[in-house]
């Protein structure tokens, strides 16, 4: 581990750092200390609806929202959460002992990856294999899940409407007809090592997904709404393009993207720390400093640079910067961009700071996720913040509804935590002191 010029201490080893020791190294101005995660123990947490048993306590249907962190169990060997869970999938997931995958929540579409679609589960129920690890969720009517292994290959399952697994088999509109295209087990798509299978390297957004190939390429499928395939050809809110739907197809010619939009419409960051969108503009999410009707059928770029991790929701993009600075634009309407101001719907059609430049703790640049109407977001000191909405009490501060936060408060309650997730209304922790 290298330290600054200006420390001297000896190296400590990971994950032993207290919160004390943590800010004096953020005193020192250079930006970049983070918490790392320690190896264990680590207990997982939820907060928010219940819906479809999503939040994982095997609870029933009368129990329909968790407004404070409960624990999952008694297991303290929880080791991973996802990047980007999908803001309407109505599913859970977890992964314990590095490699050992678990899943909960509806199951309509064999999105549990169990070889049936039954009944969904209320509490964490195992997918074979030791070999997982990262995943992401399919959102929209398609609930898919798509998940990469260690030894390079990437794997999809749920339902297949609008092509959106990629496997070259188109399902219909209808759900009945996207249903029997489902896949109620992994499937694997393409070659083991054509993609990069690591964290920020694939994602799923509304009816589509995409994915980094080994080539630095970027590789999309799906739904061509508001030209968000990215061929330079707009077909309409649910049209589809030509060439490209139910197999991937690539964004231009570039070999240098980096990482992929977690959540939303569509986007990325390039090595050179620069980011690009495309797709959905009618609510300034595309970051263009405009609304407009029509989607963008390629690539923009979104004013600044050092870019780091993007995410988002329909409506709304957050981003982070290499120097730990967390910025916001789209959709407001419930003060859900963090800029103290009461939404009204108009919101910020290009990046804004959330938060002040002179923030002595930074925003840790991958744990913050984006729902409809509110965000929450880590920082670097491992405090979780929130903003916006709390319909379902997924902020973890005991409270529902109201008030409405238009700038960070500080949720979840006591204790330190290292790893945040999000899917449909709910927040999972992982938590340091557990």
């Amino acid at each position: 581990m290298t330290y600054p010029n200006s420390y001297q201490g000896k190296p400590t080893e990971k994950g032993v750092w207290d919160l004390q020791q943590v800010r004096d190294k953020q005193l020192l101005g250079t930006g970049k200390w983070k918490y790392d995660a320690p190896s264990a123990p680590s207990g997982l947490f939820v907060a928010g609806s219940n819906r479809d048993g999503v939040l994982g306590g095997n609870f029933g249907p009368q129990f329909a929202r968790r407004s404070s962190p409960m624990q999952i169990g008694t297991q303290t060997d929880w080791s991973k959460l996802f990047k980007n869970m999908g803001p309407t999938v109505m599913a859970n997931a977890a992964m314990r002992t590095e490699g050992t995958l678990y899943v909960w929540g509806t199951n309509t579409y064999g999105t549990l990856g169990k070889n049936d679609t039954s009944i969904g589960k209320s509490s964490p129920t195992q997918i074979p294999g030791t070999n997982w690890h990262e995943l992401t969720m399919i959102g929209g009517d398609a609930e898919g899940m798509m998940a990469s292994k260690t030894d390079g290959s990437l794997w999809v399952w749920g339902n297949n409407q609008y092509g959106t697994l990629g496997l070259n088999e188109k399902g219909g509109h209808a759900t009945a007809q996207g249903g029997s295209k489902k896949k109620s087990s992994p499937t694997q798509l393409g070659a083991t090592g054509a993609w990069n299978v690591n964290k920020y390297k694939f994602s799923g957004v509304q009816h589509g997904a995409m994915a980094i190939g080994s080539n630095g390429g970027y590789y999309i499928w799906g739904i061509n709404s508001s030209g968000r395939l990215g061929q330079n050809q707009n077909a309409g809110n649910w049209g589809f393009a030509p060439a490209g739907l139910s197999s991937p197809v690539q964004v231009g010619t570039e070999g240098n993207w980096q990482s992929v939009i977690m959540g939303g419409s569509c986007g990325g960051i390039k090595t050179d720390g620069t980011l690009w969108a495309w797709g959905d503009q009618y609510r300034g999410q595309a970051g263009q400093n405009s609304r407009q009707p029509d989607g963008l059928s390629s690539p923009c770029q979104v004013p600044g640079g050092n870019w780091s991790v993007m995410k988002g929701s329909d409506v709304t993009r957050m981003a982070t910067k290499t120097d730990g600075t967390l910025w916001s634009w789209g959709y407001d309407a419930h003060g859900n961009l963090g800029l103290n101001e009461q939404g009204t719907g108009e919101g910020r059609s290009s990046p804004c700071q959330v938060g002040s430049p002179s923030d002595i703790v930074k925003w840790d640049t991958e744990n913050f996720y984006v729902g409809a109407n509110y965000f929450v977001a880590m920082k670097q000191d491992g405090s979780v913040w929130g903003c916006g909405r709390n319909s379902n009490g997924q902020f973890g501060n005991n409270t529902v509804d109201d008030p409405e936060y238009s700038s960070p408060v500080q949720v979840a309650g006591a204790g330190v935590y290292y790893q945040l997730s999000k899917t449909y209304n709910n927040i999972n922790w992982l938590k340091r002191d557990a």
